[in-house]
Order: structure tokens, then sequence, then C-alpha cells
């Protein structure tokens, strides 16, 4: 896909987010817009790829020491001093398997690094 951008997400992208979310919550957990806002606030790494000015994918991931209840985040923050823990990365359907993902994983390495 050409014409992507990664940026940070900003709340002008949360009815967005919560569609992609939405599509893939089989896989996820539901995320209202409240907590969606909660989530954001608290993340270290909130990020968007946009194509052609719509939202297609983004990635949620938080650092040690960050309130969040997932039984997974606790499960690293109990084992390591330091991490960056990935809540979830989700691509539109119309995106997948062209590279959308990888870019945002290459863009948080980036971050962590």
């Amino acid at each position: 896909m050409t014409n992507l951008e990664i940026r940070d997400a900003r709340a002008a992208d949360f009815d967005a987010i919560l569609a992609l979310n939405e599509a893939s919550v089989a896989l996820l957990s539901p995320l209202s817009p409240q907590r969606l806002a909660q989530l954001h606030a608290q993340s270290a790494l909130h990020r968007v790829v946009e194509h052609e000015g719509e939202v297609i994918a983004f990635l949620l991931a938080f650092r040690e020491g960050a309130d969040y209840d997932s039984p997974n985040y606790r499960w690293f923050a109990q084992r390591y001093p330091r991490f960056l823990y990935v809540d979830r990365v989700v691509v539109a359907d119309a995106a997948r398997g062209r590279g959308v993902g990888t870019l945002l994983y290459r863009d948080m390495f980036e971050f962590a690094a």
C-alpha cells in the first residue's frame, strides 16, 4: 500500500479506532469510548496508520508502571522491571496482508529502542 502515514492517535481518531476494535472484538476485549479514552491517557504508545485520510490500523502499548488492570499486563509487571506491553494491534480487513501491521511493529520497535 502506498500513501500510508503512521502517527500518534488523537481523540478525533477514537470513532475509527472503536470501529476497528469492534470489527475484531472476537479476538480482543471490547472498548467503550470512555475506556478507550482511559487507555489512551495511560498508554506509552498509541499509534494509527492512515491511508488516504482514513484510519486503517492502530497499536496500543503500555510501559511498566501503568495503572492497567489487564491480567496479561500484570503478568509482565510482576516479572519484568522494564517492558513495553502491546495490548492490541488491529488492522482493517481490507488492509490485511499488505504490510500495515509490520509497519506498526517496526514503529513500535523504534520507539522501544
